[in-house]
């Protein structure tokens, strides 16, 4: 049997689908409370590339901004991410109440030691105190939500594209939409947003006599 996968609409070159800020919602609430669903919701409010979110320590949680240190971004440049108020009660909470439980490994919720974490610790962890959560392992779960949910097209970079294009459609300046994604050039941010339906038909409605 052979199944023919329909690629979305807004799919352009094999680059990841754009999702709607209600399916980037539906996305992150599908997610059990864990490890996955807070990198999603890291992933959700600030544009950083996963690799980026899964490298954060405690210490780059700064009181109004994220800091994704230069040795963990593709640019080889730190940069400084506005921390969104809902992003902010997210990581609080996570910090809080839950980020000691994971990864539970062999141990139950019962017998856990509950501790806060030290600036060194990553916000994500891996199966010891000195790694982070995998890629692989968050891109397993997400495609098992994503296949949950009936969204076709979607990866670990649809998150990214997606905030970009709705901050370029809201009307942001390309320059400062650079300063949050860390691209170095327009060409590079161009090739991530996907063009505005609604100004497309408006472009094409002035065509003609």
């Amino acid at each position: 049997i052979t199944t023919h996968l329909h690629m979305p609409k807004d799919q352009r070159f094999g680059q990841a689908a754009i999702l709607t800020p209600e399916q980037l919602q539906d996305l992150c609430n599908s997610f059990p409370v864990g490890q996955h669903k807070y990198i999603s919701l890291v992933l959700a409010f600030s544009g950083a590339r996963v690799s980026e979110v899964l490298a954060l320590q405690w210490r780059d949680i700064k009181d109004d901004y994220i800091l994704f240190k230069s040795i963990n971004t593709k640019t080889k440049k730190s940069r400084e991410v506005v921390l969104h108020p809902k992003l902010k009660q997210h990581l609080k909470d996570w910090k809080e109440k839950y980020w000691y439980q994971f990864p539970l490994l062999n141990k139950t919720k019962n017998n856990l030691e509950r501790r806060a974490p030290t600036p060194d610790c990553f916000l994500f962890k891996g199966r010891n105190r000195n790694t982070h959560l995998t890629r692989q392992a968050f891109d397993k779960q997400l495609r098992a939500q994503l296949d949950y949910l009936l969204i076709e097209g979607a990866t670990t970079h649809s998150y990214r594209r997606s905030n970009l294009t709705a901050a370029k459609d809201a009307g942001m300046a390309l320059s400062d939409i650079m300063q949050i994604s860390g691209h170095t050039s327009l060409d590079a941010l161009n090739k991530y947003l996907a063009p505005n339906q609604k100004e497309m038909k408006k472009v094409v409605g002035a065509f003609g006599f």
